[in-house]
């Protein structure tokens, strides 16, 4: 899950030098990966790539991702129609040449298949050790879905990185089948990740440079766009829903905030706020991954507790009923621990202090039924 690595590597920078000698090998070893976190999917690729040799396009030509799998065994992991031919993407942006190849359905899930054709060996071990060290404290568990179920495959290993990777290694070659930016769950993308490795000696024939000039027109006419926040919850509808507002709503990026004052039992006023925030693409990797983050924690704090199961159970969450506003939503899906629903690969979250479940509920219908 390379940005929450990323996060911990950057806060953890500043206390590098004061550390022991293990502590800095660990440092090191999550400022590698927090180098490979930054130019992740939400980066867009430097001019410079766009900037080929005619050695270059026949190397990537000849290890083309979207060579691994045939579009029909994608569609049944998605359970929907593709919307483009696969593509070739970097950072999961539609990129000629790029090094990965997505598949992505109308409604905007995405499954990104990424190949190392060579050397994946060292990667692999280095990311396996770091996976290591991070699971040996309080959350440990945090970076895998372990239902008990067994996966047998054509791999030497194999391994759930993030809430939603299924990372293989055969011989010094790699697959990795990223589905968390879709409803496609562990057991599917290990399915894909099979098939791809049997694949690698004997590519099929398609050329995923040809899906990249669809895929781009496809996201520009159907991906929803940007907008201000606050949209999504006028002051009046807040207020029908939680009560008078202090203030008109406030906008912050992405964000927006709504401040109450009420009365307090033992007399003055207290706070209560709520905040909605927009995330306007990913949404369905936001989702997922938030859920398995405070999973994997509550996990690891209620081990070995008296009831420990049925604390795990209240504190970690759950999705909420189905409704017509979103295709799936869930109780502790923001980062703080709130509601949040996606639709069409946009999540709206909704936190909020001093505020009724039943109230975010409804500000949380509302505002989606403005996607």
């Amino acid at each position: 899950m390379p940005r929450r690595i990323s996060a911990v590597a950057c806060r953890s920078q500043s206390g590098l030098q004061t550390a022991r000698r293990p502590w800095l090998l660990f440092g090191v070893m999550l400022g590698m990966l927090a180098l490979a976190a930054c130019s992740s999917r939400h980066t867009a690729p430097p001019a410079a790539a766009t900037q080929t040799s005619a050695s270059d396009e026949d190397s990537s030509d000849e290890h083309d991702p979207c060579s691994l799998l045939d579009p029909k065994e994608v569609e049944a992991a998605l359970g929907a129609p593709l919307a483009t031919p696969p593509f070739r993407t970097s950072n999961s942006d539609p990129f000629t040449n790029g090094d990965e190849c997505t598949y992505e359905d109308a409604h905007l899930h995405r499954v990104v298949v990424k190949v190392d054709w060579d050397g994946a060996t060292i990667s692999w071990k280095m990311l396996g050790n770091v996976q290591t060290l991070i699971n040996q404290g309080p959350t440990k568990g945090m970076l895998h879905l372990a239902d008990g179920s067994d996966l047998a495959g054509t791999w030497d290993e194999a391994r759930v990185q993030g809430c939603c990777e299924f990372a293989t290694l055969l011989g010094d070659q790699g697959v990795t089948v990223d589905a968390s930016d879709s409803n496609v769950g562990i057991t599917a993308a290990a399915k894909l990740a099979d098939a791809a490795l049997k694949r690698l000696d004997k590519p099929l024939s398609i050329d995923g440079n040809g899906g990249v000039a669809a895929a781009k027109t496809y996201v520009a006419a159907h991906r929803p766009q940007r907008r201000d926040p606050c949209s999504f919850l006028t002051r009046p509808e807040a207020e029908a829903i939680i009560g008078s507002l202090s203030a008109d709503p406030k906008s912050d990026g992405d964000t927006c905030e709504y401040d109450r004052m009420i009365d307090s039992p033992t007399g003055g006023k207290l706070r209560t706020y709520l905040s909605i925030g927009v995330h306007w693409s990913y949404g369905y990797q936001e989702l997922r991954e938030n859920a398995s983050i405070r999973q994997g924690f509550v996990s690891g704090i209620t081990a070995g507790l008296p009831h420990g199961k049925d604390v795990k159970a209240a504190l970690s969450g759950s999705e909420l009923p189905a409704s017509p506003y979103w295709e799936v939503a869930y109780a502790g899906g923001t980062r703080a621990g709130g509601l949040a629903a996606v639709k069409n690969d946009v999540m709206i979250g909704v936190d909020g202090l001093g505020i009724p479940r039943e109230q975010m509920i409804s500000v949380l219908e509302k505002a989606m039924s403005k996607l």
